[in-house]
C-alpha cells in the first residue's frame, strides 16, 4: 500500500532533517506570538524534539546575556565574553590555549568533549569558570564565563552580619538618647538591621563583581593572544 504522504518516498539525509527543522523554525518564530516561553517550558519542548538539557541550557546562556544586575546586589552574578577566531583552531592551539588558562586560574580543571565543541572548565573558591570552544563555518566561537553565585551568598550572609550590629548599635543608641523608650530602640534596631544589610551586601559586591568582570576580560584577553600567536607559528 503506498504510503499516504509523498514525501515518505524515501528516507530524508541528516542534511535534509537539519534543513527541515531550520526553515520550520523560521517558520514559527515569523508568527511569534507576544507570550514569553521559561526555560523550562523550551526544555520540554527540546526534549520531546530528542535535544539535551545540557544542550539546550547552554545555548540559551549564548542567547541571552547572562550579565544581569542582581537586584538585590545591585551588580551581576554571572559574567560571559565572547571572541571568534577566524580560523579553526586545531589540538595544538586548543593545548596551548587551555595550558595558558591554567596557569592564568592556578588549577588543572577539566577539559572535555561536549556535542558542540570542547569545553574547559575549572572550579576556584565560591565559583565556576566555563571556557567553551564551538567550530563554526569560519572560525571558532569561544565563550568565557564566569560564574559567582556562591560568593554572592557569601556576601549576602556577611552583609547581614553587618546589618545586625549595624542594628543593635543603632538600637542602643536610640534607647539611651530616648531615656530608655524600648519601642523608639526597636524600630530603630529594625531599620538599622535592613539599611545596614543592604548597604553592607551592596558594596562587598559591587568590589567583587568588579574582579569577576576583571577575571573575565583577562581569560579573554589570554585566549585571543595565545589563538594569535599560535595563529602566527602556524604555516603559512
Amino acid at each position: 500500500m503506498p504510503s499516504e504522504n509523498p514525501l515518505d518516498v524515501s528516507g530524508f539525509t541528516h542534511h535534509e532533517m537539519r534543513l527541515i527543522f531550520e526553515r520550520a523554525v523560521t517558520a514559527e518564530v515569523s508568527r511569534e506570538g507576544p507570550r514569553p516561553y521559561t526555560l523550562a517550558e523550551i526544555e520540554a519542548i527540546g526534549t520531546e524534539a530528542g535535544l539535551d538539557v545540557g544542550d539546550i541550557r547552554r545555548a540559551a546562556a549564548t542567547v541571552r546575556d547572562l550579565s544581569l544586575t542582581h537586584r538585590i546586589l545591585g551588580s551581576p552574578t554571572r559574567f560571559q565574553a565572547t571572541h571568534v577566531v577566524e580560523s579553526t583552531l586545531g589540538r595544538e592551539q586548543l593545548a596551548d590555549i587551555v595550558a595558558a588558562l591554567r596557569r592564568d586560574v592556578g588549577l588543572h580543571g577539566e577539559l572535555r568533549f561536549v556535542p558542540d565543541g570542547v569545553e574547559w572548565q575549572a572550579r576556584p573558591a565560591l565559583g565556576a569558570i566555563i571556557v567553551h570552544f564551538t567550530p563554526r563555518k569560519k572560525g571558532t566561537r569561544i565563550s568565557v564565563l564566569v560564574a559567582r553565585e556562591d560568593a554572592a551568598v557569601v556576601a549576602v550572609l556577611v552583609g547581614c552580619a553587618a546589618g545586625f550590629v549595624t542594628g543593635v548599635v543603632a538600637g542602643i543608641t536610640v534607647t539611651v538618647a530616648s531615656n530608655g523608650v524600648a519601642l523608639l530602640g526597636l524600630a530603630a534596631f529594625v531599620a538599622g538591621t535592613v539599611a545596614g544589610a543592604y548597604a553592607s551586601m551592596r558594596l562587598i559586591w559591587q568590589r567583587a563583581s568588579r574582579r569577576a568582570a576583571g577575571i573575565t576580560k583577562s581569560l579573554l584577553g589570554t585566549i585571543v593572544s595565545v589563538s594569535e600567536s599560535t595563529a602566527d607559528d602556524g604555516p603559512a
